[in-house]
């Protein structure tokens, strides 16, 4: 049986805020890379990685504020651009948080844009902590070799 290496290489960042606001926001992953291993045609992995990645939350304002999450890509094979693993088999959820807000545990997809967090009014100025993991499941007919992805992390107001 031929073997998949899957990486997640890297988290891209983006704060948005609302048009009449002037509120400072700063993101920040303790892990810029989460590796799946090797993996079979087949495989599922679940709990990646098992500590989860802590992505820190801070705002100056005080307003509340979503966490969201997506990917803009699926997994590409990284010799083969047609190769791919859809977005719909790459799930997330909510691991732990450090704040008061609604966090996500329930697994969701990458099909679409999905918030991970909810913070209310008054939280994050002195910066919370919203842990996340992955889970992948590798279709049975995927090309062996190395593949990638990036996911894109926004905090909005």
């Amino acid at each position: 049986m031929m073997k998949l290496k899957i990486v997640l290489l890297t988290f891209v960042i983006f704060i948005f805020l609302h048009k009449n606001t002037y509120a400072t926001f700063s993101i920040d992953t303790d892990l810029a890379r989460v590796d799946f291993g090797l993996m079979s045609s087949g495989d599922v992995k679940d709990n990646v990685p098992w500590q989860g990645v802590t992505v820190k939350c801070t705002s100056d304002q005080g307003n509340p504020w979503d966490l969201r999450i997506r990917m803009d890509s699926p997994f590409t094979h990284e010799n083969n651009p047609s190769s791919i693993i859809a977005n719909d088999r790459f799930w997330w959820y909510g691991a732990n948080t450090t704040g008061l807000g609604t966090l996500i545990t329930s697994q969701s997809d990458f099909s679409v844009e999905r918030i991970v967090y909810q913070a209310p009014m008054g939280e994050g100025t002195a910066g919370i902590n919203v842990g996340i993991r992955f889970k992948l499941a590798v279709p049975p007919n995927a090309q062996s070799g190395r593949y990638a992805a990036t996911i894109i992390l926004t905090m909005i107001e």
